[in-house]
């Protein structure tokens, strides 16, 4: 008998020691569920914005021939600064909206960068961090707030898959607590076997902790097998796009696009723990999910797509058939209350592959009008949308605006003024929402 409890003992020894080497950690005995599926049908009729933020402040973009730019992919906001990926180019804002200046230039010398992935700022060392070409060249270049080259350092070798997402926000890189942090999508480009989906490394190129997407395990085989076989790439081609990198006071977490559990990265520990369940209906089989061409089925699945965290909720959007959902989950009661918007299941023209098309629902902006507010990037406390001035012009009814009333009219009142003066091809405007 005492055999078989020793026996016992070390397999469960085992399995406790494999999983800290993937650098997840065991479950706690306690986890919050949330039942997405179950409740998409407790709608109500708007969320608030006021609920979760308690200002705003409204930034028109100055446009000139140096500042104008066609793409933002991801953008990084300090006290007073505001700098702007465009791909092609870093630009430097003030506070204000100003333009400043460039950072970098294109090139392939030592101070250049080719594409940039992403930005991170210090905002107190007053640092800019461009990631420069991943997945071919591999560095970071660092420059000062006012244009400085500083230094170059290499986090990988050349040619070394470090990006993909293939979303509207570029989800490769980040900066955050003085380390960088990449982001991946599937299948691996490099001819390498190891399919990590996040690397944490710290300012001197040294990988502190890798996470792998936990539905993968025992399925590299296929997912390797299924990479772009040339003839037949669409019909057989299999993907995962990186995954949701949410931020909250000191919360981290994370989504992978293919799993059902929420995760909390302990920055001390370098460690995920789950944090949430979600609970989504039955699930498509792994082929369904992962595979390119999807089948006009796996529309008929819910999927959550993004994470929001204020003090208060939980925000998910949640995707099933033609439309988009917001759901609000309380951390305190459970409860889950949701809105949605309708779009379509089209096919790509250039790819002939079937896609959802759908915007996510928005917030009710009741601080100062306009149009729905939904975040296109985050930082700890504040949630930023951007507003292409076209859409402005078009969709927002100024004499409304004008006669209504908003729990911040002064900032209802610059907005009024800011689009009585935008041009159809002027940059974006951004909304800044201070969380609660």
């Amino acid at each position: 008998m005492k055999k078989y409890i020793y026996l016992v003992v070390l397999l469960l020894a085992f399995i406790s020691c494999n999983k800290r080497k993937q650098g997840i950690e065991s479950p706690p005995k306690i986890l919050n569920e949330i039942f997405v599926a179950d409740s998409l049908q407790n709608e109500t009729t708007e969320f608030l914005l006021s609920d979760v933020a308690s200002d705003i402040e409204i930034i028109p973009l100055e446009t000139n021939e140096q500042s104008a730019f066609k793409f933002l992919t991801n953008l990084q906001i300090g006290a007073n600064d505001i700098f702007i990926n465009s791909r092609i180019a870093v630009l430097r804002f003030d506070i204000n909206g100003k333009f400043l200046h460039k950072i970098g230039s294109m090139g392939e010398g030592p101070q250049d960068f080719i594409i940039c992935n992403g930005i991170g700022i210090d905002d107190q060392a007053r640092l800019v961090h461009i990631a420069a070409a991943l997945s071919t060249t591999n560095h970071i270049r660092t420059f000062t707030y006012d244009g400085k080259f500083v230094k170059s350092t290499r986090i990988a070798e050349d040619g070394a898959y470090m990006s993909g997402s293939n979303h509207g926000e570029d989800r490769s890189y980040a900066f955050f607590n003085n380390q960088h942090l990449y982001r991946r999508m599937l299948p691996v480009w490099d001819g390498s076997k190891d399919i990590w989906l996040i690397q944490v490394q710290d300012t001197a190129g040294n990988v502190k902790a890798r996470f792998y997407d936990p539905a993968n395990y025992g399925k590299e085989g296929q997912i390797h097998k299924h990479s772009a076989d040339g003839k037949n790439i669409i019909p057989h081609y299999w993907t995962e796009f990186s995954c949701v990198f949410n931020r909250y006071n000191d919360k981290i977490n994370f989504l992978f696009d293919t799993n059902d559990t929420i995760y909390q990265y302990n920055d001390v520990k370098a460690t995920l723990r789950p944090r949430f369940i979600l609970h989504c209906g039955s699930r498509p089989t792994i082929s369904e999910i992962r595979k390119l061409d999807k089948s006009s089925e796996y529309f008929k699945y819910v999927v959550v797509t993004d994470v929001l965290e204020t003090k208060d909720w939980m925000f998910l959007i949640a995707e099933k058939d033609n439309l988009s959902y917001l759901l609000r989950f309380d951390k305190q009661t459970g409860s889950i209350q949701t809105i949605h918007t309708e779009g379509e299941i089209v096919e790509s023209k250039i790819m002939q592959i079937r896609y959802r098309k759908t915007d996510p629902p928005g917030f009710t902006n009741d601080l100062c009008g306009g149009l729905p507010f939904y975040p296109s990037f985050q930082t700890e406390k504040r949630w930023i949308a951007q507003f292409d001035a076209a859409d402005l012009l078009e969709k927002v009814d100024l004499n409304e605006l004008k006669n209504s009333d908003y729990l911040l009219p002064s900032k209802r009142d610059k907005l009024v003024k800011i689009i009585e003066n935008l041009k159809e091809d002027d940059n974006p405007v951004l909304m800044i929402a201070t969380l609660k």
